[in-house]
């Protein structure tokens, strides 16, 4: 057999002074947005490989971050979950980007710079903080999100630039109460009255049980349920969180039209147990076409009984459970921990017709990889192959099927913390962003650009954060 030379990332991103703790692609990968240990965020442009938006979102390490585009506005909707006990939702247009109206000093830049340039990068605009929730950090917990689709556009939204400088919110006027709530840092624009952020459920850990489990919805910040700790089994504190929602099976709907749907919320404990509960929600839209626009808000009533069911539960792991991550499929969840292994879990496979009646505890598949401590577990859409991140350096890569590892990644010198994997686009998705009208150079230009997004979207890419500050692209599989 011919040797092979070892794989080498293709690029390096240098642009954070301490280790990175969480990384994401979104944008149709054109974007990828870093989190590290002393609160910064960055959003790197993955075709230019530069950073456009850069801010400090916590005062304390970060421990998850997930960028998503609001489908009507074309703006950028930023969850972080800081050390500080804060879990936070940013706002910006994408004319904030292109304008550079954002700070874009990197904190590798402003660590080498002193107290002066650190000063003025706080000073920077930032996006719009939407909400600001108080939660439990102590567990090293991470939240889960689960995005709910807007069936309603919302009203148009005006960029960070044109809120600086329109004049419309003098000091001292009333913010109207669907406005967002203004960033904490003296220098950032005022915020006139915007649209909500897209509806979400936000799952984190109880903050006086750390083996309780605390459902938030957005926009409203309301506590919709307390999910128990396990009465019979001490599982110790809540470790990782995953939802994820059943499509709509066509089930019996209620007085006013909604039909119950499935909600799944996968959690990993200290103990290594990981558990699979259901509950049966009125979460879906309403059926009739002509409705009004607050009826076609996703349905959430305040003093509903969120009843959970346990549907399975299982301690293969030997040592607390660091990662897991739910296929796109939903049938499975894949969890990793400080021990060796790796362990392929049901989920709506526990719905189906064939599962067995009471709560499951057989695992699809365990595998002992032989190397411990892996974090930072990530499934790929097309749920061929997951991804994690060691404490010895190296990105490994295993089979979404059978959980055989296939591939290794070892460029970092210090311990990896965080992974993110590319989405794997349909052939026929076009770039929205580009345009090939025009004539000459000008169309050209266009055509070329186009292609330049495309090629980068298109990539495979694996992205993987370590404890030296720096983010490692790879391009695989």
């Amino acid at each position: 057999m011919p040797y092979q030379n070892p794989a080498t990332p293709t690029y390096i991103l240098r642009g954070h002074a301490a280790p990175i703790h969480a990384l994401r692609f979104f944008d149709q990968n054109r974007r990828l947005i870093s989190g590290d240990a002393e609160g910064w965020i960055v959003v790197w442009d993955v075709v230019t490989k530069r950073p456009v938006a850069v801010w400090k979102a916590h005062d304390g390490a970060i421990l998850e971050v997930r960028g998503e585009m609001d489908g009507w506005t074309g703006g950028t909707v930023v969850y972080t979950h800081g050390r500080d006990h804060k879990l936070r939702v940013w706002r910006y247009a994408r004319r904030d980007e292109e304008e550079g109206v954002l700070g874009r000093e990197l904190p590798v830049e402003i660590a080498g710079a002193g107290a002066g340039a650190g000063a003025a990068a706080s000073s920077a605009a930032q996006p719009w903080l939407l909400h600001s929730l108080a939660v439990n950090a102590l567990n090293f917990c991470a939240f889960g999100l689960l995005c709910l689709p807007s069936p309603s556009p919302p009203p148009s939204f005006v960029s960070v630039e044109e809120s600086a400088s329109s004049g419309e919110m003098q000091s001292g006027a009333e913010v109207p109460s669907t406005a967002p709530i203004a960033a904490t840092t003296p220098a950032s624009p005022a915020a006139p009255a915007s649209p909500a952020a897209t509806p979400a459920i936000i799952a984190v850990p109880n903050a006086l049980n750390s083996g309780a489990i605390d459902l938030f919805h957005l926009p409203s910040e309301k506590r919709i349920c307390t999910i128990p700790a396990d009465s019979q089994v001490k599982t110790g504190m809540v470790m990782a969180l995953s939802l994820f929602l059943a499509p709509p099976g066509g089930g019996a709907g209620d007085a006013t039209g909604y039909s119950r749907r499935s909600l799944f919320l996968a959690a990993a404990f200290e103990d290594g147990h990981v558990l699979v509960l259901r509950c049966q929600v009125p979460l879906s839209a309403p059926r009739a076409a002509e409705t009004s626009e607050e009826e076609q808000q996703w349905k959430w009533e305040e003093g509903q009984q969120w009843k959970w069911e346990k549907l399975y539960a299982n301690r293969t792991h030997d040592q607390p459970v660091l990662a897991l991550d739910i296929a796109p499929t939903g049938e499975w969840v894949c969890s990793s921990a400080a021990d060796a292994r790796v362990v392929k879990h049901p989920l709506t496979l526990l719905d189906s017709p064939r599962a067995s009646a009471g709560i499951q505890t057989e695992a699809i598949k365990i595998v002992d990889t032989r190397h411990a401590g892996q974090q930072g577990l990530r499934v790929r859409s097309d749920g061929k192959i997951l991804a994690t991140a060691g404490w010895d350096a190296r990105v490994r890569v295993y089979s979404g099927k059978t959980l055989k590892e296939v591939a290794v990644l070892k460029w970092h010198k210090e311990g990896c913390y965080a992974v993110a994997l590319a989405e794997v686009l349909e052939s026929g998705e076009k770039d929205p962003t580009c345009d090939d009208e025009g004539t000459g150079s000008s169309r050209s230009l266009a055509v070329l650009h186009r292609r330049r997004n495309e090629k980068v979207q298109r990539t495979h890419w694996v992205a993987a954060g370590s404890k030296d500050g720096k983010i490692s692209l790879w391009d695989i599989y």
